[in-house]
Parts: C-alpha cells; sequence; structure tokens
C-alpha cells in the first residue's frame, strides 16, 4: 500500500472509531445513532461505489459518509463529547506530534516546509492549501483577472465584511492590485485590517441596507461569509444589487446544507439548544440550502447567476492534513465546480442587467467596447 493510500486509511478509520464511540455512548442523541450505524455499516459493506483497493479514491466514498455523519454529529453531539471521541482516536490512530500525519511526498515537493500561512498570506490557517480559506483565493483570483482584462483605469470593489481581512490579504498578492480602488463596508469600523488600504469605509449593519452608499457605484461587489450572520437578508440582498453598477459582478458566498438539514440547523437545533441550556452561540442566524440561496438572491437582489462552485466538499477533522497537498486542493475545487450542492459552502458569481450600456461605459470612464467582466477560463496550474 502506497504511503498516500495508508493515510488515507487512517483517516477513515479514525473517523469510523468516532462514530463506533458515538454509537455505544448514552449521551449521543438517537439520531446521531442512528447516523453512527448507518456510516459504519457503509463503511463496512463490500459493495461501495469505491472499491477500497483503488488508491487513495477507494477511500474517497468512505470518508465522505464517515464525514457527512460527523457533521451531523458536530450538530446535536455536545462539544465536550465530540472532543473526548475525538481525543480518544488520536490515541488509538495517532500521527505525528502536530497531528498532522506522517509527511507524505508531494508533486511540488515538501509542502510541510512551506510557511504556516493559507496560500502563504492567509494567518487564519497553517495548512497552505487550506479548504477552508480556498473560497478568498478564488474570488481574489478572479477579480485580479477582472481588473488585468479591464481598459479601466482602476476598477472599484466594494467588499462587505472587509474586518476579517481574508479578502485583502488574498488580493493584495495577486499580480492586478493596484488596479484595483478598494473600499470596505464593516459593522465594527475599529477592527478592520489596514484601514489605510482602502479608499472610502462605511461602518454600519448590512441589515439596514447602507444608504449612505451610492447607488451603481461599484464595479465588483464581495459580500463573502455574511448573509448566514443576519437575522434579516432581504434587504441586505437587495443593497448588494442596488450599490452595483450595470454590467458588474457580485461575489457572494455562504455556507450551504443539503436539504433538508437546513431547516433542520435552521429552525430545529435552536430550539435543541435552549433545551440543552447552550450559552455559546452559533453565530448563524440563517441557513440555506443551494436552492434557497440562489432562489433568494435571485428574487431580491436583480441580478442573474453567472457561475456557482463549490468548496469543502469533504475537510477539517480527520482530514484537515490533507490541506497541506496541492492535489488535494485541486480535487475538492473540480469536485466543488461540478457538484456545488454537496459542498459545505458556495460562491455565486451574479451579474448585473445592462439596462444602458451607454451610461456604464460613461461612469466607467472607458471607450466603447471595454469590457472587464470575464471569468477565468484557465485551468487551475
Amino acid at each position: 500500500m502506497t504511503a498516500r493510500a495508508k493515510t488515507s486509511a487512517k483517516f477513515v478509520l479514525r473517523g469510523a472509531y468516532v462514530m463506533y464511540l458515538l454509537a455505544r455512548d448514552r449521551r449521543t442523541p438517537w439520531l446521531v445513532r442512528g447516523a453512527a450505524v448507518i456510516s459504519l455499516g457503509y463503511v463496512a459493506s463490500p459493495f461501495q461505489l469505491l472499491p477500497d483497493y483503488l488508491p487513495v479514491i477507494g477511500f474517497f466514498d468512505d470518508a465522505a459518509v464517515l464525514a457527512l455523519g460527523l457533521f451531523v454529529a458536530r450538530l446535536l453531539v455536545p462539544s465536550h463529547v465530540m472532543a473526548e471521541h475525538r481525543a480518544s482516536a488520536e490515541r488509538v490512530f495517532p500521527g505525528d506530534p502536530q497531528g498532522r500525519g506522517p509527511k507524505l511526498p508531494s508533486p511540488l515537493g515538501d509542502e510541510f516546509s512551506r510557511p504556516p500561512l493559507a496560500f502563504g498570506v492567509d494567518p487564519a490557517r497553517r495548512q497552505f492549501y487550506s479548504l477552508r480559506q480556498s473560497r478568498y483565493d478564488a474570488l481574489a483570483e478572479d477579480i485580479s483577472d477582472w481588473a488585468g482584462a479591464a481598459g479601466c483605469e482602476k476598477l472599484r470593489l466594494l467588499v462587505i465584511g472587509c474586518g476579517v481581512a481574508a479578502e485583502l490579504r488574498h488580493l493584495a498578492a495577486k499580480p492586478h492590485f493596484e488596479k484595483l480602488a478598494v473600499s470596505g463596508a464593516n459593522l465594527d469600523g475599529a477592527k478592520i485590517y489596514q484601514r489605510e488600504a482602502y479608499e472610502e469605509v462605511f461602518v454600519g449593519d448590512l441589515v439596514g441596507g447602507y444608504p449612505e452608499i451610492r447607488s451603481n457605484a461599484y464595479d465588483v461587489v464581495v459580500c463573502e461569509q455574511v448573509l448566514e450572520h443576519l437575522d434579516e437578508i432581504d434587504l441586505a440582498i437587495a443593497t448588494l444589487g442596488r450599490v452595483l453598477k450595470p454590467g458588474g459582478r457580485a461575489i457572494v458566498g455562504v455556507p450551504i446544507f443539503p436539504p433538508p438539514l437546513h431547516l433542520i440547523r435552521k429552525h430545529v437545533v435552536p430550539k435543541i439548544d435552549a433545551l440543552l441550556s447552550r450559552r455559546q452561540s452559533r453565530g448563524h442566524r440563517q441557513a440555506f440550502s443551494l436552492f434557497s440561496f440562489l432562489s433568494a438572491m435571485k428574487t431580491h437582489s436583480g441580478l442573474r447567476v453567472v457561475k456557482v462552485r463549490g468548496f469543502r466538499v469533504i475537510s477539517g477533522g480527520l482530514l484537515q492534513s490533507l490541506d497541506n497537498y496541492r492535489w488535494w486542493w485541486r480535487l475538492n475545487r473540480r469536485v466543488g465546480e461540478v457538484i456545488p450542492a454537496f459542498c459545505i459552502e458556495v460562491q455565486a458569481i451574479m451579474e448585473k442587467p445592462r439596462h444602458d450600456r451607454e451610461r456604464e461605459e460613461r461612469n466607467c470612464g472607458t471607450p466603447p467596447g471595454c469590457d472587464f467582466n470575464i471569468l477565468r477560463k484557465e485551468p487551475l496550474q
């Protein structure tokens, strides 16, 4: 068995062991115990979508089933119980002292020697090809490509929720950052990374619609991982369309759940938290499926969908060590483009209809025929 296959097998075994412990634990809700039994039954079954003898990919379906079971467990099982069983699995199937598993050879060399920054710029994660941060790398690359293809002197960009700094960090590392005029909007004006890099900063709540931001003002609007935290989203989504220029594009990202889990997460989980007297807020006020997210965007924003892509098909937890490998990142990006509804997070790239082409070109300050709105078509390298 190859080193990669051994590592993949170890990840599957750890997940299976956690599900086994959850199935036996009386503190585990019955729904999770049922999911654990189904997951373990599939892993142990000789009839599978991908035979286990196939190198690496033979464990992909096992990992997917276990990841779904663990996802349900994270929603419903008390955090201290999950932590206890994860620690037990780590003791039975140990990795290296940092919990990263064995250091395997990579197509690009020893990627564990890289600085502990996602994509070389983002301190939010230590894994270089962090799937959790890959959405920021993807939007930054698209925006950089649009800026490079534009005839405009500068592309006007609005980043909503700019306090987390992820968008700016990734954009600054791209080749056409100097062709962007970046503005930001954030709930807290005191917590903004490199505020001097923004031409304008609007402080306030997106729920209020940001009336101080002019309509038809920006070529690109980014709203990544914001909508799920809002109590009301109708006006917030309408604002994304309002501030965008005709022909401009918005990149909007949210976490999603497969239906009907999004309804369980939105309506049932809060009631369970109340019954269990959970003090720590989960933070998310909204829960979307891919269909409900796109429906809300099209209904309230007036934008048309250009492209939808998913991120994090299977990631985190027992599989987090694979985020150091380029092949794993590429695989997840490919799968996310084909089946975004099965991912944990999605981005919708949406365009505002062109009602008046000549007016748009005058606002942009470019000669007729200028069109920066092109999506990157080159394959991932």
